[in-house]
Parts: structure tokens; sequence; C-alpha cells
């Protein structure tokens, strides 16, 4: 099985292109961050989106968003102009979810307030149905 989780923040705006037969793919580059002995560490993943998926990627994230990902990883290589063979390491995402609010009005927070409170009265034991 070939399946990556991540949780973490967008590094970069995210990259819209498109290829072969008008096919969109958004790249993008995703920090995760990861606890050790002398605090914490961020690992840096690059991300893969095609499609439908690509476009509302590139359409509704920006740089320090926050997303969770599913996807499977493919790595491929290449050889730089002074020969140099290189190895990248992707995550083709087949799921994201946006885990950052587009707006901090629209963060569900919970208040309380006594106009709202309707009295309640008692219902005297002749009255009930039972």
């Amino acid at each position: 099985m070939n399946k990556a989780f991540l949780i973490g923040n967008l590094v970069v705006d995210p990259e819209l292109k498109t290829v072969g037969n008008n096919i969109k793919v958004c790249n993008m580059r995703l920090a995760v961050n990861r606890k050790t002995e002398n605090g914490s560490e961020a690992d840096y993943y690059s991300l893969k989106a095609w499609r439908g998926l690509g476009e509302n990627c590139a359409k509704y994230l920006k740089k320090g968003s926050k997303i969770a990902v599913c996807g499977d990883i493919s790595h491929r290589n290449y050889k730089d102009k002074d020969d140099v063979n290189h190895l990248i390491v992707e995550v083709n995402a087949s799921d994201i979810e946006f885990l950052t609010p587009k707006n901090q009005e629209e963060q569900q927070t919970s208040t309380y307030d006594k106009r709202n409170d309707v009295e309640m009265k008692p219902i005297p034991d002749v009255d009930l149905p039972f």
C-alpha cells in the first residue's frame, strides 16, 4: 500500500499549470512539523493536485494555508546540465481538506448571551400525559 497522510502549512502560493491535453495540475510545497528532542523541526514535501482538485487548490489556498493531504508517493530521477543525478519525491494528492477558515469571522465561537434565555416554568404533575 502506498498512502501518505500529511497535515501542514503551504510555504508558497500554489502554482497552477496546464499540461498535456489541457490537463490542470497544481504544484504546492507543504511544511509538516515534527517533534524532536530539541523542540520541533519542519519537513518539506512537494505536492501535486490534478484536474478539479488542483483548480480548487489554486483558487482557495495561499501561502500559510493549513491543509490535510491524502495521496500516494512517487519519485522520479533526472540529470541536470552538469550531469548530476537528482531524485524528486512527490505526493500525488487524491484528497485535500482545507483546514484554515476563509477569514476569522467564519470561525465558530461559542458565546453565551443571557438576553436569549427563556424562563422555564415547571410543568405540574397533573398535566403530564403518563
